[in-house]
């Protein structure tokens, strides 16, 4: 990892990991994933989606435009703020008619429930539990 970065735990999304850039550096979100993973079939599916429905990302375009006044001043705000219409993207994404799904042990074969890793796109700040290492 470049100097500078902070590790700053899972922010309430288990199996994704969040980094803030250095100081001096340009404001946006780095995450890390497992590949295969939940969290990572959320943000490659709503990436597909929004890809695949430019109108549907307008929505998403005018949304995160309408909170971006709460990033800086209230980032679970903001997060929640976005959760819902992301999950409904994503209840979409994974029920397309004629859509194959991926296999996997980790993908699940019909679309998860909205209350599951989702509904945890609202950021949910905590304590970070650890640290990561570099060896």
């Amino acid at each position: 990892m470049p100097r500078g970065w902070r590790h700053q735990g899972d922010l309430g999304i288990e199996g994704r990991e969040a980094f803030a850039p250095p100081a001096d550096g340009a404001y946006h979100h780095l995450y890390v994933v497992v590949a295969g993973s939940q969290p990572h079939r959320d943000h490659v599916d709503l990436r597909d989606f929004l890809r695949a429905h430019p109108a549907q990302a307008g929505r998403y375009g005018e949304l995160k435009h309408h909170l971006a006044g709460l990033l800086a001043t209230d980032r679970l705000a903001y997060g929640e703020g976005k959760a819902e219409l992301i999950a409904e993207f994503l209840h979409q994404a994974r029920t397309r008619p004629g859509q194959s799904l991926p296999t996997g042990d980790s993908i699940r074969a019909s679309p998860p429930p909205l209350t599951a890793s989702m509904a945890h796109w609202a950021v949910r700040a905590r304590p970070m539990a650890h640290r990561l290492t570099t060896d």
